[in-house]
């Protein structure tokens, strides 16, 4: 399993070097990328399931809740990865089409761009000054906004 994965420091900044083609490998990477997917949606439910930032606030800081909403989205982004990332490794038993690994990349290009927004939206919520501000301030606020 160590050929399929490089720690994110060395991923970002040189080529992948890593790779693996034997079905034993791409099986087992599968398997484990679905474990987290499963693990990703207990931890999003959970956050659901919070009836508002003060559930967070045992660790001795309060979650705002513009900061939920950035954590939900980083939570679906991840999501977004980590199917792409299976899509890769699942293994095949029959070569796709031209036309089939075609429309394969296009989606799996439509879904990293899903992810790669919702990774954006949480950044840009978390850096909205008044994101946090009260909503009698935001409203007032949204009168100057045209």
């Amino acid at each position: 399993m160590d050929c399929l994965f490089a720690p994110l420091s060395e991923a970002t900044t040189k080529p992948m070097q890593y790779r693996c083609a034997d079905n034993a490998s791409r099986e087992e990477a599968s398997v484990l990328i679905q474990a987290a997917a499963l693990a990703l949606q207990d931890a999003m439910a959970a956050v659901r399931e919070q009836s508002g930032p003060g559930e967070f606030a045992a660790a001795g800081t309060e979650i705002t809740r513009s900061e939920m909403d950035a954590i939900q989205l980083c939570m679906t982004s991840v999501g977004g990865l980590l199917e792409i990332t299976n899509a890769l490794v699942r293994p095949t038993t029959v070569a796709p089409t031209p036309l089939e690994r075609a429309l394969s990349w296009k989606q799996l290009a439509e879904d990293a761009k899903g992810a790669g927004r919702a990774a954006y939206r949480a950044v840009l919520i978390l850096t909205d000054p008044l994101a946090n501000a009260p909503d009698t301030q935001r409203r007032s606020d949204a009168r100057f906004a045209h």
